[in-house]
């Protein structure tokens, strides 16, 4: 049995990829069609800003293609509170809102803030978060990355533990749930810099292990200045591949 590859970009609608990736006659209505032709999956960046309408949701379900899914960036109001009795209520809803998407439905995606790093307050956070709703966590903070405890708390609620490759932090490559999500910011520099085949062999290995265990992987690269994002994303996709 082998798991899904889903891979692509945090966001698609960047100005400064026309040229590097957007045909220059390509109009900008156009952009997502010409995105889902070449990638299956995208992370949405704006519902981490604002929590879409259902008829938003509709909208992108209805313009996905068959077997492409979008992974939500959960609200700031969720991980970047200090409300979070609002923030637990806030999460289910967001959860519940998430389903409308049907199959264009992916995982969703909780970023905490560096400075967070309350383990009682994360683990009250999540205790609602149902198996089956594919919700993954990128944590910003050292003490919560290598805990190995907030760990078997989310391998329990098959809640994935989020594998980041940044300047300042180096890949833990921990599985917690039946899915993986890997994000990725830039080697050398956060957002500005392309990564290089020598660093994108161990995240190829590791798909191609995980993915024999049928186990599913999502990828998104966020170093989108230059088109960065786009370039590495087809490689590492055909590393994995060949």
């Amino acid at each position: 049995m082998s798991g899904k590859l889903y891979i692509g970009t945090s966001g698609y609608s960047y100005p400064h990829w026309v040229g590097s990736f957007y045909p220059q006659d390509l109009k900008r209505d156009k952009w997502f069609e010409y995105y889902a032709e070449r990638f299956n999956t995208v992370e949405i960046n704006y519902t981490f800003y604002h929590i879409p309408k259902e008829s938003t949701l509709d909208k992108w379900k209805k313009i996905a293609p068959k077997d492409f899914v979008y992974a939500l960036k959960a609200s700031r109001l969720i991980t970047h509170t200090r409300n979070w009795n609002s923030a637990r209520f806030l999460l289910w809803k967001f959860l519940k809102l998430s389903e409308n998407l049907k199959n264009a439905r992916g995982p969703v995606l909780l970023q905490f803030p560096p400075g967070f790093k309350d383990e009682d307050i994360f683990y009250n956070l999540i205790e609602n978060i149902k198996k089956e709703q594919r919700v993954a966590v990128e944590f910003r903070n050292k003490s919560l990355i290598e805990n190995e405890i907030v760990r078997s708390k989310l391998s329990e609620r098959n809640i994935a533990f989020c594998i980041s490759s940044s300047p300042k932090i180096k890949p833990h490559f921990v599985i917690t749930a039946d899915f993986v999500y890997i994000r990725f910011h830039g080697a050398k520099s956060m957002y500005r810099s392309s990564y290089s085949d020598e660093e994108l062999v161990p995240f190829a290995d590791f798909c191609k292990k995980v993915l024999a265990q049928g186990i599913d992987v999502f990828a998104y690269f966020n170093n989108d200045v230059e088109g960065y994002a786009v370039e590495n994303a087809m490689r590492l996709r055909g590393m994995i591949l060949s």
